[in-house]
């Protein structure tokens, strides 16, 4: 087991690969956190685990073991001290660049997410033709690996990949726009992770836009697809237990003008750990919700929402959700009414990869 703790004395992190903080606060059992919170974990058997932010003054912390499928608690008190071993974060951001390995490492893991791919937009057609909604982005892949530090060049070069922009509104008839396609991380040849597929663009029928389902691999958790666009029934992003979920399909119109709201994009964990962008509603009055995302304990975020669609020409469909970060898709942009004023809803963009690296002494 290894720990550090920052400078008021909380844990940051426990590992030896990984849990997910959900919670971890006061002496007593925060109800509010779904599933079994009975269960103490077996301090021998922590993989690993990222407390930062804890109340100084909480005994315990609650996470998520997607292995055994239930919240567990962490009685702080029984862990190790921290002296007994310390460890150094890099959170790596988008772009490219060198990583050099710390004096003295004796062990280091790397967490590695691709970007997440863009959400298409929604098509145009004029009233009495079926107008689709755009299809949500694809999250980029989950990666992991623990090294002896020994074999681990002392200058690693990375590139962390970004997300994709989504599809560009239309004011025009025409199929939507689709999504860009999200771009892979990697740290070196030791680890990598696929960026997202993208979410085609919103058809002029009432045939579905395909939701992005391309790339999103590593060695973790695949990521979740994008959802589908529709005149109809769009679906929802998929869900991820660690890594970035998929973005929502964009809602549109029948070929009898009845609009249809957005899908929800996918969320990551039980609970769950990160909600999913909120779907937006018909008529266009506001956009999917943004994705959910974390700063650095690395998980996954969760998929931004599809637009809803508008069945008149003087309003504008709503737009797509963003992922949230780390690697989400972007959710799908709404389908609009042609001949007038209106434009259709742009998709989501997919959000940024991220690498982290954990170094121990």
């Amino acid at each position: 087991m290894r720990i550090k703790t920052d400078p008021q004395g909380r844990i940051v992190v426990v590992t030896d690969p990984p849990y997910d903080i959900v919670a971890g606060e006061g002496t007593a059992i925060d109800t509010s956190v779904p599933g079994d919170l009975g269960v103490d974990l077996d301090i021998d058997s922590l993989v690993s685990i990222a407390l930062a932010g804890l109340d100084p003054n909480a005994d315990y912390a609650v996470i998520w073991d997607a292995s055994a499928g239930q919240h567990k608690k962490v009685l702080l008190a029984d862990l190790p001290s921290a002296s007994q071993i310390a460890a150094q974060v890099d959170v790596l951001t988008v772009g490219s660049g060198s990583w050099n390995k710390p004096a003295g490492a004796q062990a280091i893991k790397v967490i590695c997410i691709g970007g997440g791919g863009g959400g298409g937009g929604g098509a145009m057609s004029n009233a009495g033709t079926a107008r689709g909604g755009g299809a949500g982005g694809k999250g980029g892949g989950y990666s992991m690996i623990e090294l002896a530090a020994a074999g681990v060049d002392n200058t690693v070069a990375y590139t962390v990949g970004a997300g994709g922009t989504g599809g560009a509104a239309r004011s025009t008839v025409g199929v939507g726009n689709p999504g860009n396609l999200g771009n892979a991380s990697n740290f070196g040849s030791y680890i990598s992770a696929a960026g997202g597929g993208n979410g085609s663009g919103g058809n002029q029928s009432a045939t579905a836009s395909t939701g992005g389902s391309s790339g999103g691999t590593g060695n973790w958790e695949n990521s979740g697809n994008g959802g589908n666009g529709d005149d109809s029934a769009p679906t929802a992003g998929g869900s991820t237990q660690i890594a970035p979920a998929g973005g929502g399909g964009g809602g549109g119109c029948t070929s009898g003008n009845a609009q249809s709201a957005g899908a929800a994009g996918g969320s990551v964990g039980s609970g769950p750990t990160l909600a999913a962008g909120t779907a937006g509603p018909a008529g266009g009055a506001s956009p999917g919700g943004a994705g959910n995302g974390t700063a650095s304990i690395g998980i996954g975020g969760s998929g931004g929402g599809g637009g809803g669609a508008t069945n008149t020409n003087t309003v504008n469909a709503g737009n797509g959700g963003n992922g949230g970060a780390n690697g989400a898709g972007g959710g799908g942009g709404g389908g609009a009414t042609g001949a007038g004023t209106a434009s259709t809803g742009a998709g989501g963009n997919g959000a940024d990869g991220v690498i982290i690296v954990f170094t121990y002494f």
